[in-house]
């Protein structure tokens, strides 16, 4: 059989064949108009087959589409949620920070001297508030330009402002502009944010959005320049106003106010007190920025980059500013051992200090010491001179001037409180106070001026003979036997070292402690010398006994009362105990009629000078009825000063500068010089014995006869010879002693 082949019509249409060879097949036939239909049916088919192939490519482009679409609505949902998370965790952050935080300042405790006159803040930032309504107008136009040039229109930080710094430092390869605005910059400060990650950015900004919310504009310019350092010891416009130029904020010039803008971007260099040409490049540059920005013309602008500007800087301003550090540096120390206070921001403490007299003494102790480091140091003596000065007032203690430090800038060390050396023949007046008041010697009693062999003293050396160092004379000479007055007046060695084995080691302690010398003596006999280290205030208090009938002032201290704010007392220092009498009435005014001095004019003076072996130190303390004044000039470093340097060439000029400060007087210097003839008994006062030109000293009150001789110890005597010179100082023991053999 023949197989049955398959049909046209039953086989599947191959998808090349055309609707036209069906049309041809139907109409070759001849079909009826069922089969035109049956043609319409085969178009409808064949046009449904083509769109099926068009739109899986469709559904494939729309199905990757909807999951980017989806994928991407995850993703942003999901940077969304950290987003989220992340200001939640931020706005967390900043909710723990009190916007009024700002407002706390650290401050120091208002320092006023006895004239009534502020000398700065003590115990805390030196700070001196402003308010936005003393600022001048040029001042504001200068520190936005300098700082944050859209700072009115921002609200706590700028993306304007951080694009614009971000291509102004690439393009001069180093940093020109700051992206923190002033807010953020508060922000900063106030809230003690520190180091420089992204977080602490972040942090920052969240902040100077929230402090814009609690604050106007004209709050946050004011609460920026209160906080602001300014270098060279500036807390605050206010101190820095004053600081670099002496005037208040609202005298600043327009090229003042763009060199203070300009400091604030580093403040340790650009410091004119640093470096001044890197300052005023900087001021330049703040002014071009002004003129850039509209608020100068081209004219001002050529004007104000011409001007010089007129810095605080003289000699005497230099001075009376590091005084004033000095001065708040003591203040500071000297209330925390007097009241326990925890913010002195809220103190006011009142001193005894004539600051007018301080920055006199200064000037004139630093101008005594160039004059001595140019005429009389050598090549090999380079080591600074230093010097330290005390005044007090002679009952009360109180603290009239206190130069502890030639240069406070290079160095703070206070040489009046806290050094201690040798005080040398200014020691002697104590032996010979002790010596009197025990009855054991009076001042015609005589005393034998004769070599003494210096293992017995132990002063310079452990051999040889005792040398004459302390007689204000470069030659030695022996004068046998001469009255303690006179021994006293020349300041003897020989006799001295005699009359302080009459005294004892134990009992001459006890004298000098109930004088004011705190510190212990050392026990040799090379204390009766000065050769024990004590402090300028030690020497000072104990000379005022002499003016003040034996009592010794209360202990030294500058501070007279401490009050709070609701004008509270925590102190006052006329609740002090007046200390006992160190010696007898009549002891002290000997010893005071014996070292009064003449030819200085109307009233009483009285001083004494010391001289260290070696040459190491040099000394005066003087005194009239109302003051006591004690000088120190020597180098930090133990060295000599020069060969021979005497306390009456070295020391004594700088207390001769106090008794007449020129200019000071007519600004209402607290020092008077008491009435009376200089040649008149000691004090001026009339009831003290009138002085013989004699040798003979108080002889109507000399228990002892003018020709007795004082009881000699036994001592071992060296023949007299060339008198050897005392050996190199080594470490803190000068003269030797404990090197004995």
């Amino acid at each position: 059989m023949k197989p049955i082949e398959e049909s046209e019509t039953d086989r599947p249409r191959e998808s090349g064949e055309s609707d036209r060879e069906e049309g041809s097949t139907g109409s070759d036939h001849g079909l009826d108009s069922g089969s035109s239909a049956e043609a319409e049916s085969a178009e409808e088919r064949a046009d449904s087959r083509k769109p099926r192939k068009r739109g899986f490519f469709l559904t494939a482009v729309v199905v990757f589409f909807r999951l980017v679409v989806t994928l991407a609505l995850l993703v942003s949902s999901f940077l969304a949620g950290i987003a989220g998370g992340v200001v939640w965790h931020f706005v967390e952050q900043v909710s723990v920070f009190e916007p009024r935080m700002v407002q706390h300042l650290e401050m120091g405790a208002l320092v006023i001297d006895a004239r009534g006159q502020p000398i700065g803040r003590a115990g805390g930032a030196d700070r001196w508030l402003v308010d936005y309504e003393s600022l001048p107008p040029h001042f504001l136009e200068a520190l936005v330009a300098a700082e944050d040039q859209r700072f009115f229109e921002h609200r706590g930080f700028d993306p304007l402002g951080m694009a614009r710094a971000t291509v102004v430092n690439y393009r001069a390869g180093e940093i020109r502009e700051g992206a923190s605005t002033l807010t953020q910059q508060l922000a900063r400060n106030a809230f003690g944010l520190e180091g420089r990650s992204i977080y602490r950015k972040v942090l920052e900004i969240f902040l100077a959005v929230k402090l814009e919310l609690h604050y106007s504009k004209e709050e946050i310019v004011e609460h920026y320049l209160n906080r602001v350092y300014w270098g060279s010891g500036a807390d605050g416009l206010g101190a820095a106003a004053l600081i670099y130029f002496a005037k208040p904020p609202s005298g600043l010039t327009v090229g003042e106010s763009a060199l203070l803008s300009g400091i604030i971007r580093s403040p340790s260099t650009l410091s004119p007190f640093v470096d001044r040409s890197a300052a005023l490049d900087r001021r330049d540059a703040i002014l071009r920025r002004m003129h850039h920005q509209g608020y100068l013309d081209a004219g001002e602008l050529e004007r104000e980059l011409a001007e010089d500007l007129d810095f605080a800087d003289s000699p005497a301003e230099t001075m009376a500013r590091q005084q004033r550090k000095h001065l708040l540096l003591r203040a500071a120390k000297e209330s925390r051992d007097l009241v326990a206070f925890p913010d002195p921001g809220y103190l006011t403490i009142e001193t005894s200090i004539d600051f007018a007299l301080q920055c006199h003494a200064a000037e004139a102790m630093n101008r005594h010491l160039d004059r001595l480091e140019e005429e009389k140091r050598g090549p090999a003596e380079t080591t600074p001179l230093q010097a330290a000065l005390l005044m007090v007032e002679n009952t009360t203690g109180e603290v009239v001037a206190s130069v502890g430090t030639r240069d406070f800038d290079a160095s703070e060390f206070d040489r009046v409180w806290d050094l201690k050396r040798p005080a040398g023949s200014a020691f002697l007046p104590v032996v010979y106070a002790a010596a009197f008041d025990s009855g054991k010697l009076a001042p015609s009693s005589l005393v034998l001026d004769a070599p003494i062999d210096n293992r017995e003293v132990m002063l310079g050396g452990t051999s040889g003979i005792l040398g004459e160092w302390s007689t204000e004379d470069s030659g030695n000479r022996w004068d046998g036997r001469i009255p303690a007055a006179q021994a006293l007046r020349e300041s003897k060695n020989s006799p001295t070292v005699r009359v302080g084995f009459q005294v004892g080691l134990d009992a001459l302690g006890e004298v000098a402690a109930r004088l004011g010398i705190e510190t212990e003596l050392r026990p040799y006999p090379g204390t009766f010398l000065g050769a024990t280290e004590i402090g300028l205030t030690e020497l000072t208090r104990a000379y005022t006994a002499f003016a003040n009938d034996g009592r010794p002032a209360p202990r030294p201290g500058m501070i007279r009362t401490i009050r709070t704010r609701s004008g509270e007392v925590l102190y006052a220092r006329k609740g002090e105990e007046t200390p006992p009498r160190g010696i007898g009435s009549q002891t002290a005014r000997r010893i005071a009629d014996l070292l009064q001095l003449e030819g200085e004019g109307s009233g009483f003076l009285g001083g004494k000078s010391g001289t260290t072996a070696e040459y190491t130190d040099a000394w005066f303390a003087g005194f009239n009825r109302e003051y006591t004044w004690g000088v120190w000039v020597g180098t930090d470093e133990f060295e000599t000063i020069f060969r021979p340097a005497f306390g009456g060439e070295v020391a004594r000029p700088i207390w001769d500068s106090m008794l007449h400060p020129e200019g000071v007087a007519e600004e209402g210097a607290l020092v008077s010089q008491p009435s009376g003839s200089a040649g008149a008994g000691a004090m001026s006062d009339p009831s003290w014995p009138e002085r013989n030109p004699g040798v003979d000293f108080f002889a109507a009150d000399a228990a002892e006869d003018a020709t007795e001789v004082a009881e000699e110890p036994e001592l071992p005597h060296a023949e007299e010879k060339e008198v050897t010179k005392p050996r190199a100082v080594v470490g803190q023991d000068p003269y030797g002693a404990l090197d004995r053999e």
